[in-house]
Protein backbone atom coordinates (compact mmCIF):
# COMPACT_ATOMS: atom_id res chain seq x y z
CA UNK A 1 0.00 0.00 0.00
CA UNK A 2 1.26 3.23 -0.56
CA UNK A 3 2.19 6.40 1.99
CA UNK A 4 -0.87 8.20 2.51
CA UNK A 5 -1.20 11.65 3.75
CA UNK A 6 -3.15 12.82 6.32
CA UNK A 7 -3.99 16.57 7.13
CA UNK A 8 -5.77 19.12 9.15
CA UNK A 9 -6.71 22.25 7.90
CA UNK A 10 -9.13 24.81 9.12
CA UNK A 11 -9.78 27.28 6.25
CA UNK A 12 -12.36 29.55 4.52
CA UNK A 13 -14.26 28.27 2.01
CA UNK A 14 -12.92 28.75 -1.50
CA UNK A 15 -15.10 29.26 -4.55
CA UNK A 16 -13.59 28.10 -8.04
CA UNK A 17 -14.60 30.13 -11.25
CA UNK A 18 -14.07 33.30 -10.18
CA UNK A 19 -12.03 35.40 -12.57
CA UNK A 20 -9.74 36.58 -9.91
CA UNK A 21 -9.06 33.24 -8.20
CA UNK A 22 -7.00 31.97 -10.66
CA UNK A 23 -3.49 33.07 -11.08
CA UNK A 24 -2.16 34.32 -14.47
CA UNK A 25 -5.65 34.34 -16.05
CA UNK A 26 -6.10 37.32 -18.28
CA UNK A 27 -8.59 39.55 -18.25
CA UNK A 28 -11.66 38.28 -19.46
CA UNK A 29 -15.06 39.97 -21.20
CA UNK A 30 -18.14 40.94 -19.65
CA UNK A 31 -21.07 38.57 -20.04
CA UNK A 32 -19.58 35.16 -21.14
CA UNK A 33 -22.48 33.71 -22.19
CA UNK A 34 -22.03 34.14 -26.38
CA UNK A 35 -25.27 35.55 -27.28
CA UNK A 36 -25.47 37.46 -24.23
CA UNK A 37 -22.04 39.41 -24.56
CA UNK A 38 -22.23 39.51 -28.35
CA UNK A 39 -23.23 43.60 -28.97
CA UNK A 40 -22.59 43.59 -32.92
CA UNK A 41 -20.46 40.65 -34.44
CA UNK A 42 -17.56 41.04 -36.14
CA UNK A 43 -17.54 41.20 -40.35
CA UNK A 44 -16.76 37.97 -41.63
CA UNK A 45 -12.76 37.67 -42.99
CA UNK A 46 -10.63 35.00 -44.32
CA UNK A 47 -6.91 34.84 -43.09
CA UNK A 48 -5.68 37.88 -40.85
CA UNK A 49 -6.09 41.69 -41.31
CA UNK A 50 -5.54 43.26 -44.67
CA UNK A 51 -1.68 44.50 -43.13
CA UNK A 52 -0.83 40.91 -44.19
CA UNK A 53 0.99 40.69 -40.97
CA UNK A 54 0.43 36.71 -38.73
CA UNK A 55 -1.73 37.12 -36.06
CA UNK A 56 -0.56 36.42 -32.05
CA UNK A 57 -2.64 34.74 -29.49
CA UNK A 58 -2.39 37.87 -26.71
CA UNK A 59 -4.89 36.52 -24.05
CA UNK A 60 -5.70 32.91 -23.56
CA UNK A 61 -7.59 31.66 -20.81
CA UNK A 62 -9.24 28.55 -19.62
CA UNK A 63 -12.10 28.94 -16.78
CA UNK A 64 -13.76 27.00 -14.48
CA UNK A 65 -17.20 28.03 -13.36
CA UNK A 66 -18.67 27.42 -10.08
CA UNK A 67 -21.14 24.97 -11.98
CA UNK A 68 -18.04 22.56 -12.62
CA UNK A 69 -18.43 23.59 -16.60
CA UNK A 70 -15.48 25.31 -18.22
CA UNK A 71 -14.71 28.06 -20.80
CA UNK A 72 -12.21 28.65 -22.90
CA UNK A 73 -11.22 32.24 -24.51
CA UNK A 74 -8.96 33.78 -26.87
CA UNK A 75 -7.93 37.40 -28.06
CA UNK A 76 -6.03 37.90 -30.81
CA UNK A 77 -4.17 40.76 -31.85
CA UNK A 78 -2.02 42.34 -34.91
CA UNK A 79 1.30 43.40 -34.34
CA UNK A 80 1.47 45.11 -36.81
CA UNK A 81 -1.57 47.84 -36.19
CA UNK A 82 -1.51 46.32 -32.26
CA UNK A 83 -4.73 45.98 -32.60
CA UNK A 84 -7.04 43.36 -31.60
CA UNK A 85 -8.36 41.44 -34.81
CA UNK A 86 -9.85 38.17 -35.80
CA UNK A 87 -8.92 35.30 -37.85
CA UNK A 88 -9.87 31.66 -39.62
CA UNK A 89 -8.37 28.33 -39.22
CA UNK A 90 -8.06 24.99 -37.28
CA UNK A 91 -7.90 24.69 -33.30
CA UNK A 92 -6.58 22.24 -31.33
CA UNK A 93 -7.19 22.41 -27.23
CA UNK A 94 -5.65 20.66 -24.30
CA UNK A 95 -5.97 20.74 -21.09
CA UNK A 96 -3.35 18.99 -18.93
CA UNK A 97 -3.89 17.55 -15.26
CA UNK A 98 -1.09 18.37 -12.75
CA UNK A 99 1.09 15.27 -13.67
CA UNK A 100 1.11 16.41 -17.34
CA UNK A 101 -1.91 13.68 -18.28
CA UNK A 102 -4.13 15.19 -20.88
CA UNK A 103 -7.91 15.18 -19.42
CA UNK A 104 -9.25 17.37 -21.84
CA UNK A 105 -8.76 17.26 -26.46
CA UNK A 106 -10.53 18.75 -28.84
CA UNK A 107 -10.15 19.88 -32.41
CA UNK A 108 -12.33 22.05 -33.72
CA UNK A 109 -12.60 25.33 -36.53
CA UNK A 110 -12.64 29.00 -35.91
CA UNK A 111 -14.10 31.54 -37.92
CA UNK A 112 -13.33 35.28 -38.24
CA UNK A 113 -17.28 35.41 -37.99
CA UNK A 114 -17.19 33.61 -34.56
CA UNK A 115 -15.72 36.44 -32.76
CA UNK A 116 -17.63 38.60 -30.51
CA UNK A 117 -17.26 42.39 -29.33
CA UNK A 118 -17.54 42.95 -26.06
CA UNK A 119 -16.32 45.29 -22.83
CA UNK A 120 -13.62 44.02 -20.54
CA UNK A 121 -15.24 43.53 -16.84
CA UNK A 122 -13.22 45.96 -14.72
CA UNK A 123 -12.29 49.15 -17.28
CA UNK A 124 -15.11 48.94 -19.48
CA UNK A 125 -12.54 48.78 -22.68
CA UNK A 126 -13.93 47.01 -26.14
CA UNK A 127 -12.48 44.09 -26.66
CA UNK A 128 -12.44 41.33 -29.43
CA UNK A 129 -13.01 37.96 -28.29
CA UNK A 130 -13.52 33.85 -29.46
CA UNK A 131 -15.55 32.03 -26.32
CA UNK A 132 -15.87 28.17 -26.23
CA UNK A 133 -17.46 26.52 -23.53
CA UNK A 134 -16.45 22.94 -22.12
CA UNK A 135 -18.44 20.78 -20.71
CA UNK A 136 -17.54 19.18 -17.17
CA UNK A 137 -18.63 15.58 -18.19
CA UNK A 138 -15.68 15.87 -20.91
CA UNK A 139 -13.11 16.52 -18.57
CA UNK A 140 -11.68 13.19 -17.40
CA UNK A 141 -9.55 14.58 -14.34
CA UNK A 142 -8.66 12.80 -10.85
CA UNK A 143 -6.67 16.10 -10.19
CA UNK A 144 -7.84 19.70 -9.35
CA UNK A 145 -5.37 21.81 -11.16
CA UNK A 146 -3.35 21.93 -14.19
CA UNK A 147 -2.83 23.61 -17.40
CA UNK A 148 -3.53 24.03 -20.73
CA UNK A 149 -2.19 25.10 -24.41
CA UNK A 150 -4.09 26.03 -27.96
CA UNK A 151 -2.60 25.57 -31.32
CA UNK A 152 -4.58 27.50 -34.14
CA UNK A 153 -3.56 26.82 -37.81
CA UNK A 154 -4.60 29.96 -40.25
CA UNK A 155 -5.53 29.52 -43.56
CA UNK A 156 -2.47 30.76 -44.61
CA UNK A 157 -0.77 27.39 -43.14
CA UNK A 158 0.85 29.33 -40.07
CA UNK A 159 0.51 27.95 -36.86
CA UNK A 160 0.14 30.07 -33.48
CA UNK A 161 -0.45 29.30 -30.12
CA UNK A 162 -0.34 29.88 -26.64
CA UNK A 163 -0.59 28.75 -23.02
CA UNK A 164 -2.06 28.77 -19.52
CA UNK A 165 -0.29 28.02 -16.59
CA UNK A 166 -2.61 27.19 -14.45
CA UNK A 167 -6.40 26.03 -14.67
CA UNK A 168 -8.49 25.05 -12.27
CA UNK A 169 -10.17 21.51 -13.19
CA UNK A 170 -12.94 19.80 -11.91
CA UNK A 171 -12.63 16.49 -10.40
CA UNK A 172 -14.56 13.52 -12.69
CA UNK A 173 -12.16 10.48 -11.90
CA UNK A 174 -12.39 8.60 -8.42
CA UNK A 175 -9.06 7.39 -7.67
CA UNK A 176 -8.62 3.69 -5.99
CA UNK A 177 -9.19 4.60 -1.75
CA UNK A 178 -5.58 2.90 -1.47
CA UNK A 179 -3.69 6.23 -3.01
CA UNK A 180 -5.89 8.40 -0.99
CA UNK A 181 -4.88 10.72 2.08
CA UNK A 182 -7.70 12.26 4.50
CA UNK A 183 -8.05 15.98 5.90
CA UNK A 184 -10.95 17.79 7.54
CA UNK A 185 -12.53 21.07 8.37
CA UNK A 186 -15.01 21.14 11.64
CA UNK A 187 -16.25 24.66 12.63
CA UNK A 188 -19.37 25.50 14.76
CA UNK A 189 -22.26 27.74 14.76
CA UNK A 190 -25.24 27.93 17.45
CA UNK A 191 -27.14 25.00 15.85
CA UNK A 192 -24.74 22.24 14.52
CA UNK A 193 -21.46 21.23 13.85
CA UNK A 194 -20.30 21.75 10.11
CA UNK A 195 -17.73 19.19 8.51
CA UNK A 196 -16.48 19.29 5.40
CA UNK A 197 -14.14 16.01 4.38
CA UNK A 198 -12.03 15.99 1.57
CA UNK A 199 -9.64 13.53 0.06
CA UNK A 200 -6.43 14.03 -1.58
CA UNK A 201 -3.71 11.57 -3.97
CA UNK A 202 -0.10 10.73 -2.77
CA UNK A 203 0.47 14.32 -4.88
CA UNK A 204 -2.01 16.55 -2.43
CA UNK A 205 -4.60 16.85 -5.71
CA UNK A 206 -7.90 16.79 -4.12
CA UNK A 207 -9.65 13.62 -5.23
CA UNK A 208 -13.54 11.98 -4.76
CA UNK A 209 -14.25 8.47 -3.44
CA UNK A 210 -17.22 5.97 -2.24
CA UNK A 211 -16.48 4.94 1.28
CA UNK A 212 -18.39 4.97 4.81
CA UNK A 213 -16.96 8.13 7.43
CA UNK A 214 -17.74 7.72 10.96
CA UNK A 215 -17.96 11.27 12.81
CA UNK A 216 -17.31 10.79 16.58
CA UNK A 217 -17.27 13.58 19.12
CA UNK A 218 -15.53 13.23 22.68
CA UNK A 219 -14.92 14.91 25.65
CA UNK A 220 -11.78 13.07 27.58
CA UNK A 221 -12.55 9.05 27.27
CA UNK A 222 -16.45 10.56 27.41
CA UNK A 223 -18.61 9.74 23.67
CA UNK A 224 -20.87 12.51 23.19
CA UNK A 225 -21.66 11.68 19.68
CA UNK A 226 -21.20 8.98 17.44
CA UNK A 227 -22.54 8.25 13.88
CA UNK A 228 -21.57 6.73 10.46
CA UNK A 229 -22.16 8.33 6.87
CA UNK A 230 -22.25 6.41 3.68
CA UNK A 231 -20.32 9.27 1.40
CA UNK A 232 -20.58 8.78 -2.58
CA UNK A 233 -17.92 10.30 -4.69
CA UNK A 234 -20.85 11.80 -6.75
CA UNK A 235 -21.92 13.80 -3.36
CA UNK A 236 -18.38 15.84 -3.25
CA UNK A 237 -19.13 19.38 -3.87
CA UNK A 238 -17.73 20.22 -7.19
CA UNK A 239 -15.42 23.38 -6.63
CA UNK A 240 -11.60 24.33 -5.89
CA UNK A 241 -11.72 21.68 -3.35
CA UNK A 242 -13.99 19.41 -3.52
CA UNK A 243 -15.55 18.18 -0.47
CA UNK A 244 -18.34 15.76 1.23
CA UNK A 245 -20.11 17.90 3.56
CA UNK A 246 -21.67 16.59 7.01
CA UNK A 247 -23.59 18.25 9.57
CA UNK A 248 -24.49 17.60 13.03
CA UNK A 249 -26.79 19.30 15.14
CA UNK A 250 -26.21 20.50 18.48
CA UNK A 251 -29.08 18.60 19.77
CA UNK A 252 -27.74 15.44 18.45
CA UNK A 253 -24.36 15.56 21.20
CA UNK A 254 -24.64 15.35 24.59
CA UNK A 255 -23.50 18.68 26.73
CA UNK A 256 -20.70 19.00 29.34
CA UNK A 257 -20.29 21.30 32.55
CA UNK A 258 -17.91 24.03 32.50
CA UNK A 259 -17.89 26.75 29.43
CA UNK A 260 -16.08 27.36 26.76
CA UNK A 261 -14.59 23.97 27.14
CA UNK A 262 -12.57 22.35 24.41
CA UNK A 263 -12.61 18.52 23.57
CA UNK A 264 -11.67 16.54 20.26
CA UNK A 265 -13.81 15.52 17.04
CA UNK A 266 -12.82 12.20 15.01
CA UNK A 267 -13.29 11.36 11.56
CA UNK A 268 -12.98 8.12 10.15
CA UNK A 269 -13.17 7.19 6.36
CA UNK A 270 -13.28 3.84 5.28
CA UNK A 271 -13.40 1.92 1.90
CA UNK A 272 -12.60 -1.83 1.17
CA UNK A 273 -9.35 -2.29 3.75
CA UNK A 274 -8.46 0.80 3.74
CA UNK A 275 -8.96 2.88 6.99
CA UNK A 276 -7.94 6.81 7.34
CA UNK A 277 -8.25 9.34 10.49
CA UNK A 278 -8.51 13.14 11.47
CA UNK A 279 -8.99 14.54 14.49
CA UNK A 280 -9.42 18.28 15.51
CA UNK A 281 -9.42 19.97 18.86
CA UNK A 282 -13.68 21.61 18.89
CA UNK A 283 -15.74 23.64 21.45
CA UNK A 284 -18.10 21.54 23.14
CA UNK A 285 -21.82 22.24 23.89
CA UNK A 286 -22.22 22.91 27.41
CA UNK A 287 -24.84 23.38 29.49
CA UNK A 288 -25.55 27.41 30.68
CA UNK A 289 -24.00 27.77 34.91
CA UNK A 290 -27.63 28.22 36.02
CA UNK A 291 -28.77 25.31 34.62
CA UNK A 292 -25.91 23.14 35.52
CA UNK A 293 -26.08 24.66 39.01
CA UNK A 294 -29.74 23.73 39.42
CA UNK A 295 -28.77 20.07 38.17
CA UNK A 296 -26.58 20.03 41.20
CA UNK A 297 -28.41 21.06 43.81
CA UNK A 298 -30.97 18.69 42.78
CA UNK A 299 -28.48 16.19 43.23
CA UNK A 300 -27.42 17.01 46.11
CA UNK A 301 -30.16 17.26 47.44
CA UNK A 302 -31.46 13.38 46.63
CA UNK A 303 -28.37 11.93 47.66
CA UNK A 304 -26.89 13.71 50.86
CA UNK A 305 -27.62 12.20 54.08
CA UNK A 306 -30.44 13.86 56.51
CA UNK A 307 -29.07 14.26 60.20
CA UNK A 308 -31.05 16.60 62.00
CA UNK A 309 -28.56 17.03 64.68
CA UNK A 310 -28.70 19.86 67.30
CA UNK A 311 -25.58 21.37 69.61
CA UNK A 312 -25.17 24.23 71.63
CA UNK A 313 -22.56 26.49 71.89
CA UNK A 314 -23.14 29.08 74.46
CA UNK A 315 -26.13 31.13 73.90
CA UNK A 316 -26.03 29.63 69.83
CA UNK A 317 -27.80 26.26 68.35
CA UNK A 318 -26.39 25.13 65.38
CA UNK A 319 -28.70 22.63 63.78
CA UNK A 320 -26.62 19.77 61.16
CA UNK A 321 -29.76 18.99 58.72
CA UNK A 322 -27.25 17.12 55.85
CA UNK A 323 -24.40 16.51 54.37
CA UNK A 324 -22.46 14.82 51.17
CA UNK A 325 -20.36 15.38 48.39
CA UNK A 326 -21.84 18.18 46.28
CA UNK A 327 -20.73 19.58 42.62
CA UNK A 328 -20.12 22.90 41.67
CA UNK A 329 -20.02 24.60 38.05
CA UNK A 330 -16.80 27.06 37.58
CA UNK A 331 -16.38 29.01 34.62
CA UNK A 332 -13.92 25.69 32.74
CA UNK A 333 -14.59 22.72 35.11
CA UNK A 334 -16.80 21.01 37.63
CA UNK A 335 -15.51 21.19 41.13
CA UNK A 336 -16.37 18.22 43.72
CA UNK A 337 -16.58 19.50 47.36
CA UNK A 338 -18.11 18.32 50.10
CA UNK A 339 -21.28 19.94 51.37
CA UNK A 340 -22.61 20.64 54.94
CA UNK A 341 -26.22 22.10 55.31
CA UNK A 342 -26.89 24.05 58.78
CA UNK A 343 -28.54 26.80 60.51
CA UNK A 344 -27.39 28.80 63.53
CA UNK A 345 -29.81 30.47 65.63
CA UNK A 346 -28.86 33.20 68.65
CA UNK A 347 -31.30 31.86 71.38
CA UNK A 348 -29.42 34.10 74.24
CA UNK A 349 -31.15 37.50 75.22
CA UNK A 350 -28.24 39.95 73.84
CA UNK A 351 -26.70 40.66 70.51
CA UNK A 352 -23.64 38.66 70.23
CA UNK A 353 -20.99 37.61 67.85
CA UNK A 354 -21.75 33.74 66.99
CA UNK A 355 -17.89 33.13 66.25
CA UNK A 356 -18.21 29.89 65.41
CA UNK A 357 -15.09 27.94 63.78
CA UNK A 358 -16.04 24.75 62.00
CA UNK A 359 -13.23 22.25 61.38
CA UNK A 360 -13.75 18.94 59.35
CA UNK A 361 -12.16 16.06 59.85
CA UNK A 362 -11.81 12.15 58.78
CA UNK A 363 -11.20 9.13 61.24
CA UNK A 364 -7.73 9.27 60.33
CA UNK A 365 -7.44 12.81 62.06
CA UNK A 366 -6.90 14.22 58.52
CA UNK A 367 -8.48 17.91 58.53
CA UNK A 368 -9.84 19.42 55.49
CA UNK A 369 -9.66 23.01 54.23
CA UNK A 370 -12.86 24.83 54.19
CA UNK A 371 -13.82 26.73 51.02
CA UNK A 372 -14.58 30.35 50.34
CA UNK A 373 -18.25 29.47 48.50
CA UNK A 374 -19.67 28.63 51.07
CA UNK A 375 -23.68 30.16 51.60
CA UNK A 376 -23.12 31.01 55.53
CA UNK A 377 -21.08 33.30 57.67
CA UNK A 378 -20.30 31.05 61.24
CA UNK A 379 -19.17 34.14 62.69
CA UNK A 380 -21.58 36.93 62.43
CA UNK A 381 -23.30 39.27 64.52
CA UNK A 382 -26.28 38.31 65.57
CA UNK A 383 -29.29 39.61 67.28
CA UNK A 384 -31.41 38.15 69.99
CA UNK A 385 -33.89 35.34 67.69
CA UNK A 386 -31.98 35.52 64.48
CA UNK A 387 -31.49 33.23 62.56
CA UNK A 388 -28.34 32.21 59.58
CA UNK A 389 -29.03 29.49 57.40
CA UNK A 390 -27.04 28.51 54.31
CA UNK A 391 -23.79 25.87 54.03
CA UNK A 392 -20.35 25.25 54.36
CA UNK A 393 -18.12 23.72 51.95
CA UNK A 394 -14.82 22.13 52.26
CA UNK A 395 -12.39 21.29 49.73
CA UNK A 396 -10.45 18.26 48.48
CA UNK A 397 -12.12 15.39 50.36
CA UNK A 398 -12.17 12.09 48.75
CA UNK A 399 -14.94 10.40 48.25
CA UNK A 400 -13.05 7.25 50.18
CA UNK A 401 -13.63 9.37 53.06
CA UNK A 402 -14.52 7.79 56.42
CA UNK A 403 -15.73 9.09 59.44
CA UNK A 404 -16.20 11.83 58.89
CA UNK A 405 -16.32 14.51 61.56
CA UNK A 406 -17.67 17.96 62.45
CA UNK A 407 -15.65 19.84 64.77
CA UNK A 408 -17.22 23.34 66.06
CA UNK A 409 -15.56 25.11 68.73
CA UNK A 410 -16.88 28.93 69.44
CA UNK A 411 -14.56 31.23 71.07
CA UNK A 412 -15.89 33.51 73.82
CA UNK A 413 -14.63 35.52 76.77
CA UNK A 414 -13.84 33.92 79.50
CA UNK A 415 -15.24 30.17 78.27
CA UNK A 416 -14.56 28.70 75.15
CA UNK A 417 -17.47 25.70 73.81
CA UNK A 418 -16.39 22.77 71.75
CA UNK A 419 -18.65 19.91 70.02
CA UNK A 420 -18.70 17.57 67.82
CA UNK A 421 -21.28 16.16 65.10
CA UNK A 422 -20.42 12.89 63.15
CA UNK A 423 -21.54 13.07 59.51
CA UNK A 424 -20.33 9.73 58.28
Amino acid sequence: MKELVLGIVFAMLLVAGCAGSTPNNPPAANNPAPQAQQQQQAPPQTGVQASGSTPIISEFMVQTEASGDMKMQIILKDPASDSMTTASGDAELKIFSKSGDVVYQENFKIAAGDFNEGTRALTGAPVTYYFRPIPADKIKSSESSGNAEIKLTLASGKTISAKEDYVTLPVTVMLPAKELGLSIDAYSSKEKYTYEINLKDKNGAYVTADGKVTVAILDGQDVLYSKEFDVKAAGFSKDYAPAFKIDVPLSDVKKVFGSYKNGKTTVKFSSGDLSLSAEKEVTLPSYSTDDAQKMFDDAYAASAKQLNKKVSLGAFEVSILRAGFYNKSSYSDVETLYRIDMVVKNTGSKTDYSAITPTLMDSGGKQYDKSYSGTIDVYDNMQPGSVADGYLVFEKVPASASGLKLVLERSSYPDSQKETVQLG
